[in-house]
């Protein structure tokens, strides 16, 4: 649940408006205060933001492909009656709309234009629900208890094009997903804070249900779908036929010249899951003050969580059109047969874990401290299905029958051993602030998602043996003179799959993880005049980075470095500030994969906006 701002028994509210370039538009505005004095207090809130976004869509004769429009709205009551000393209640509701367009653009256009050729106007839309409840009694001046629960339902659909063009043999056909999240999450904790000591002991309860619908018509390329010789052979000559190199090579000449003839068709994938996750967690943590300076932590939590899994896909090849040769035409109709097919899976999981943790921390003036921390995490397992390949699995096929081919994985829990040194200090008065970290992450049985082809649907995610990943993160700030703020920022990260990376896909073994940059900068300045005007310069850079765990020169997400610029005017009551975005509009790829034969998919990073921005609060 994300933290946002509790009530209190004070009057406050604020309230923004902003507009920029592609009539980009945020409004804003929150009220609070009291209700009852002293016990009953609220706070309301409300967002509303939309932007005809920056990609042309030539083929449908529009401008705003892309467009967004999201609408939050918030309420929280803060309760703590005199008759019950102690005790504080804090409820909240939250509404969250948010809807969007086509985010990928055709790179092969790009940076010329960002335009897209898709004849289905791309939608994703989602609505949630977020309702919460936290309770608090303090028992005495050193223990508490504390109980926190929460609801969240969550609708979500997501038409797209399947070809992103206007291919005609798949003229306004689009994949169709739509799913519904319940989540309930209770929790309850006992904490002890004490003159050397502080602790706390609880227990965790997650339930989630999930029922996902997608209908999807693509137009699958021959030579990528259609069997291969053997299996081809099998079918038209009989069980065996891949054994004779003859036979074989017939069905490779027939394959040729039905792929020549009919280099595409239409199949109809339509797939109906539900899966519901239930957690179970005891969990606790002790800090132990040695001496004035040294302090222990121990904590340690133990999770146990239970998947269960049932998945039907169908799939089936619309009528293949005559190619004129009617032994031709027979193998074509016998092979969409033999394409077409239902499967069913069910997958129960059950994971446990048992995930420590340990902190030393020592404090070398009230202004610098040092800590080394260990702790032990994980992630569940689960089953993952394949729609391209089950397609092509034998009717009545059984769950191991589905893993041998590749249409049905059941993946293992990925666990990580993480390792953090960090430093905080204050310098000069607290007039200079230098923090940092140091970190090294092994992996093992780390969960990766595959791709088994260059077909979009032909994915499945698997373990890779042994990986790790280490950097450092380094922060400041710095106030040299009255007025002028000065922020720097840069960290390292390198990743590695170091062992066992064998997966269907090939060995992954010495590549870097998927959408992991080496490094990355920021630099910022900020100067406030006493008369209130004031300036922002914020520069940031990162360096480039793979778009698939395959490590494909030809996919990789670009290096860039933006600068972005604020001026105003500031005062207690209100602020009023122009502001550009991307001042010298920097043209980068944030993902670029190999491109699949359906279309290219590959976003990037918003061009230069101009707008001005006004905030008033009391």
């Amino acid at each position: 649940i994300a933290r946002t701002v509790d009530p209190a028994f004070d009057y406050t509210g604020s309230a923004q408006i902003s507009y920029a370039e592609f009539d980009t538009f945020r409004g804003s505005a929150a009220l609070g205060g009291p209700l009852i004095e002293d016990q009953l207090a609220f706070r309301i809130a409300g967002d509303y933001a939309r932007s005809d976004g920056f990609i042309d869509n030539p083929n449908l004769g529009a401008d705003e492909a892309d467009e967004d429009e999201t609408t939050t709205a918030r309420a929280k009551l803060l309760f703590t009656p005199n008759g019950l000393q102690g005790f504080r209640a804090t409820a909240s509701y939250s509404f969250i709309n948010a809807a969007e367009g086509e985010g990928r653009i055709e790179d092969d256009f790009f940076p010329d234009a960002r335009v897209t050729f898709e004849d289905v106007q791309t939608e994703l839309t989602s609505e949630s629900h977020i309702v919460s409840l936290k309770l608090n009694q303090a028992l005495n001046e050193n223990w508490d208890i504390t109980a926190i629960s929460a609801f969240i339902d969550t609708g979500f659909v997501n038409i797209r094009d399947v070809d992103r063009g206007n291919e005609p043999l798949a003229a306004g056909i689009a994949t169709d997903f739509r799913n519904d999240d319940q989540i309930f999450s209770q929790e309850l904790r006992v904490g002890y804070n004490g003159d050397r000591y502080q602790a706390y002991l609880g227990g965790y309860f997650f339930d989630s249900t999930s029922d996902r619908i997608t209908n999807t018509t693509t137009v699958a390329p021959t030579d990528l779908a259609f069997p291969t010789p053997d299996v081809l052979a099998d079918l038209i000559f009989g069980e065996g036929s891949s054994q004779v190199q003859q036979l074989v090579e017939q069905a490779g000449f027939i394959r040729t010249s039905i792929v020549n003839a009919v280099p595409v068709f239409l199949v109809d994938f339509a797939s109906d899951s539900t899966r519901d996750i239930r957690n179970y967690a005891i969990f606790g943590e002790a800090t132990f003050d040695v001496t004035d300076k040294f302090s222990v932590t121990f904590g340690a939590r133990y999770d146990n969580e239970q998947v269960d899994q049932n998945v039907f896909d169908s799939t089936q090849v619309r009528e293949i059109p005559p190619i004129g040769n009617p032994q031709l035409d027979a193998v074509t109709a016998a092979a969409a047969a033999q394409f077409s097919n239902d499967v069913t899976v069910v997958g129960d999981n059950d994971f446990s874990a048992f995930l420590p943790k340990g902190v030393l921390t020592y404090n070398w003036t009230d202004n610098l401290s040092t800590s080394f921390s260990v702790q032990r995490a994980y992630r569940a397992g689960g089953l993952s299905i394949n729609v391209f390949r089950a397609a092509l699995a034998p009717a009545g096929s059984d769950q191991a029958a589905l893993e041998a081919i590749g249409a049905v994985n059941s993946f293992d829990p990925e666990f990580t051993m993480n390792y953090e040194l960090a430093l905080r200090s204050q310098w000069f008065d607290n007039r200079l602030t230098v923090n940092a970290n140091a970190f090294y992450i092994n992996y093992a049985d780390q969960q990766v998602n595959i791709a088994l082809s260059a077909n979009p649907l032909d994915s499945l995610t698997d373990n890779v043996g042994e990986s790790r990943l280490f950097g450092f993160e380094i922060e400041t700030f710095a106030e040299p003179v009255e007025g002028l703020e000065l922020t720097a920022n840069f960290g390292f990260t390198n990743t590695e799959f170091t062992d066992g990376a064998d997966t269907a896909a090939g060995d992954l073994t010495g590549n870097r993880f998927a959408f992991a940059p080496e490094w990355t900068l920021g630099l910022g300045a900020r100067y406030t005049h006493s008369t209130g005007l004031f300036g922002n310069v914020l520069f940031r850079a990162q360096d480039d980075a793979f778009a698939q765990p395959d490590n494909n020169p030809t996919s990789v997400n670009d290096a860039f470095s933006t600068v972005d610029l604020i001026a105003g005017y500031d005062t207690d009551e209100f602020r009023v500030e122009v502001f550009v975005s991307n001042v010298f509009d920097e043209e980068y790829f944030t993902f670029n994969p190999v491109e699949p034969n359906a279309g290219a998919v590959a976003a990037v990073g918003d061009p230069r906006v101009i707008g001005g921005r006004i905030v008033a609060s009391f």
